[in-house]
């Protein structure tokens, strides 16, 4: 959305303007992807002693304004920090995502006045409706990448075979993928309902310790691996979401704390499958 010049019968602060001395308005955003999930980071920037203190009193908020033309998605997001981040749905946004950053009443306010106004406004007074703009960005054009699924990613280097050997579930990662052998019972179990609503149940017992074990001995050496694909893959996944592979443990993030971000959450997932399933069973 590209706001019009000179589209406002009152003193907005913005760069298309001259109606405030001294003052400035405008927003940095970027947006990152972490482990799958796309964050618009946001900071304000905001020079006006009585636009401050609007904001302070709550008469005044920020405002942005999301616009994805390739997809038609639309979105207004009221802020009261002048920093922090926003979670996007990669769904509904592809290509190029217009952003603009604007500062708007919380509140009728009656006989607004600034210090800051410039010569032709000095005398005047205005009586904005809740809503009004009071301040507007230059917009900004983020380029969003086209990233691959994380997690399929992850599938892509587990293996989860049947064990005829076996009385407990392994762990093998001498070789390009992560195997996890289930003896054949549980396996059995696992394949009726890996493709169900408990597929969430099956990832955070069978698939997250499994995870779990394994960076557990990146931490302490992870020079043995590099050659291994499923390290390669992982890597490139914690690097794509900033962190680093070899700063885990002692010199960093816990692994486990790692493991649920790639995974995105498997606890909650699979204890929100657990109460939809009681909720279900109780009707």
């Amino acid at each position: 959305m590209k706001v019009k010049h000179n589209t406002f019968p009152y003193p907005v602060l913005s760069a298309f303007t001259d109606d405030y001395n001294d003052s400035f308005f405008d927003l940095d955003v970027n947006v990152t992807n972490e482990y799958g999930t796309l964050w618009l980071n946001y900071t304000f920037h905001l020079f006006n002693d009585e636009l401050t203190n609007l904001v302070k009193e709550q008469q005044a908020m920020f405002l942005i304004h999301l616009e994805c033309s390739q997809t038609t998605y639309r979105n207004a997001i009221t802020l009261e920090e002048t920093k922090g981040k926003i979670e996007l749905d990669a769904s509904l946004i592809k290509g190029v995502l217009d952003v603009n950053g604007f500062l708007i009443t919380a509140e009728r306010i009656m006989n607004y006045t600034n210090k800051q106004f410039s010569d032709w406004y000095q005398s005047m007074k205005f009586t904005l409706n809740k809503g009004s703009t009071l301040a507007v960005a230059q917009m900004s054009e983020v380029v969003l990448s086209e990233n691959k699924d994380d997690f399929k990613n992850i599938q892509s280097i587990i293996n989860i075979r049947r064990s005829k050997k076996q009385s407990y579930m392994t762990i093998d990662y001498s070789s390009d993928k992560i195997i996890i052998a289930l003896p054949v019972e549980s396996y059995e179990i696992y394949a009726q309902y890996a493709k169900t609503d408990f597929k969430e149940v099956i990832i955070t017992n069978v698939v997250f310790p499994a995870l779990v074990h394994v960076f557990t001995k990146i931490e302490h050496q992870y020079e043995e691996f590099e050659d291994n694909r499923w390290y390669q893959v992982i890597k490139h996944i914690l690097e794509t979401s900033g962190d680093d592979i070899t700063m885990m443990g002692d010199r960093g993030a816990e692994s486990y704390v790692i493991v649920q971000k790639m995974l995105r959450d498997p606890v909650f997932k699979a204890l929100n499958a657990i109460k939809l399933f009681s909720e279900g069973s109780e009707d």
